[in-house]
């Protein structure tokens, strides 16, 4: 798979986590869901595949990581 530059990417910052100032953002590149802290854009990204990310996405809907 072709990657793109941080330039063209298009990230969004979480909105949940804007009060601490700790933010997740989350972009998309071609068939990747990147996702990488706001504070430090230069550090490591993680990169799913959609069906991972979905899988994910279901999990946290379905309270899959409940702290309780």
């Amino acid at each position: 798979m072709e990657s793109s530059t941080s330039e063209e990417i298009a990230w969004r910052k979480s909105s949940l986590s804007v009060v601490n100032g700790e933010c997740v953002e989350v972009a998309r590149d071609g068939q990747a869901i990147l996702v990488r802290h706001s504070k430090r854009p230069d550090d490591a990204v993680l990169q799913f595949s959609i069906g991972e990310w979905k899988a994910f996405i279901g999990g946290v809907a379905l309270g899959e990581f409940s702290y309780e």
